[in-house]
């Protein structure tokens, strides 16, 4: 779940979930950009389906990438519950507390 806590979008092109996948030495193998993430100040679901991983891959990483003009930007974003499954359906997020 994301949303945008303060700031905005002024001067940001873009912000998307990426997916890298790295060796055991941390080298990335390679990467795919996904969904567009268009936070407002409401938590919203986004997902990145990326397919099967390259041959060596370790470690599977979830990365937020923003892309913006040369310009001053400021926006604070709420990454909550990240996760990463395996299989194509997601699971649901789980709250561990009330």
């Amino acid at each position: 779940y994301v949303s945008l806590i303060a700031g905005s979008f002024t001067n940001v092109s873009a912000i998307r979930i990426r997916v890298r996948y790295n060796d055991a030495g941390g080298t990335s193998l390679a990467f795919v950009d996904q969904s567009i993430i268009t936070a407002t100040g409401t938590p919203q679901r986004f997902s990145a389906p990326a397919g099967a991983a390259p041959a060596g891959t370790a470690y599977v990483v979830m990365q937020v990438v923003a892309n913006w003009t040369l310009a001053a930007i400021n926006l604070t974003l709420r990454i909550q519950g990240p996760m990463i499954n395996s299989g194509d359906l997601p699971a649901l997020f789980q709250a561990t507390s009330p």
